[in-house]
């Protein structure tokens, strides 16, 4: 999954949080922008000794304009405070962005240590750090010891629970994505794949972490799961009644192509189609 972290001017929190990122998760999918780059600069050099602490270096950087085409290219843009969040958002990019705060699903900014001495910029490094490895390793794919506490949410959300084996299952296939707090799950999506298709069968998080951003990052963990494995097209049901879970989709880039009438009995179904993801 590509990440673009994004900052005010691309010299000191988003390049740090790039680097941390790819430290974290092992991988290069990081890159960093900013919302107002007057002329490209080298880091921070307290960023730079901050990082260092970490095994990584900011040496080669330099502070690039966020642009359009970065944001197409790119799967979830981290910001570091909300207002960042909403100048995107009122720039119509609303679909994929959310705080580093939510990322960790936490409230609160990233303050900017801009012109603060070397112990400044190490505490923002530290919360950096922290946030991002909370937020990684928060999401992971279900293990079979898993199923019980799964089933247990299941019961409690839906009426037409599945059952423990059915779960466990499910699990043991590396079908279920989980996202974890305190090291107990609050949330999990169930999927499975078909040739070219992929399928989205079950989506919940617990009723009180709701609206905190938990169900899209299930969702994208799954769709990358299955897009890694071959699938082109995406696909998920959902009650015409559940008007917040239709939103969230449609933001997501899903368009509906059928409807199940009394498919619920007291309700419809709507199913979702979405094309290949970008990569």
């Amino acid at each position: 999954m590509k990440v673009l972290f994004v900052c005010t001017g691309n010299t000191c929190r988003s390049p740090m949080a790039k680097v941390l990122y790819n430290l974290i998760t092992g991988t290069c999918d990081a890159d960093s922008r900013g919302i107002y780059v007057g002329f490209p600069s080298e880091a921070s050099p307290n960023a730079q000794k901050a990082v260092k602490e970490y095994g990584v270096d900011l040496e080669n950087h330099i502070s690039r304009q966020l642009t359009m085409e970065d944001i197409k290219d790119c799967d979830l843009i981290i910001t570091m405070t909300k207002a960042h969040k909403e100048a995107l958002i009122s720039a119509g990019i609303d679909n994929k962005v959310i705080t580093l705060y939510e990322f960790a699903h936490e409230e609160g900014d990233v303050s900017d240590p801009f012109g603060g001495n070397e112990e400044v910029y190490k505490k923002t490094c530290d919360e950096i750090y922290r946030l991002i490895k909370k937020g990684v390793e928060s999401s992971d794919l279900a293990k079979a010891g898993d199923a019980a506490e799964i089933a247990k949410l299941e019961k409690d959300i839906f009426p037409d629970a599945w059952s423990e084996n059915a779960i466990l299952r499910e699990a043991e296939n590396k079908r279920i994505t989980v996202y974890k707090e305190n090291n107990k799950i609050i949330g999990y999506c169930i999927f499975m794949l078909g040739g070219d298709q992929g399928e989205i069968l079950r989506i919940a998080v617990k009723e009180d972490a709701r609206k905190k951003g938990i169900g899209k990052k299930l969702l994208k963990q799954a769709f990358e799961k299955m897009q890694k494995e071959g699938a082109t097209e995406f696909f998920l049901e959902v009650r015409s009644k559940n008007i917040a879970a239709i939103s969230l989709y449609k933001k997501m880039g899903f368009e509906q192509i059928d409807k199940r009438k009394n498919y619920y009995g007291d309700d419809d179904a709507l199913i979702f189609k979405k094309a290949e993801l970008e990569r």
